[in-house]
């Protein structure tokens, strides 16, 4: 006869699934980079290499672009650099009304 043991009652828990989700998601950050993430950040670093002036034309600056290549390679350089200068333009045009309305 085969001794199988068993836990106390109250005692064995089923690990939730966001306690999965949190060892897996963990384990997979040791992981590195995918390869996407890689090629995404290759096509991305062409990007420093435009003229100020093609910068200008996208409405960036090189300074946002340089920050955005030097990122860690798990966060979208792109769509950082996109909320970025998005912020820097909408603060922009703030300054230039709030400097019209006081203007007599």
């Amino acid at each position: 006869m085969t001794f199988i043991p068993t836990a106390p009652a109250g005692r064995f828990e089923i690990p939730s699934i966001r306690a999965f989700a949190r060892r897996f998601l963990a384990g997979a950050s040791r992981m590195g980079p995918t390869p996407d993430q890689i090629a995404a950040r290759h096509a991305f670093r062409r990007t420093v290499r435009l003229s100020d002036r093609m910068l200008d034309d996208i409405g960036v600056t090189r300074a946002e672009v340089t920050q955005a290549a030097m990122l860690p390679i798990h966060i979208n350089a792109a769509q950082w650099l996109h909320d970025t200068a998005k912020k820097r333009r909408l603060a922009e045009a703030a300054m230039l009304t709030r400097g019209r309305g006081r203007r007599k």
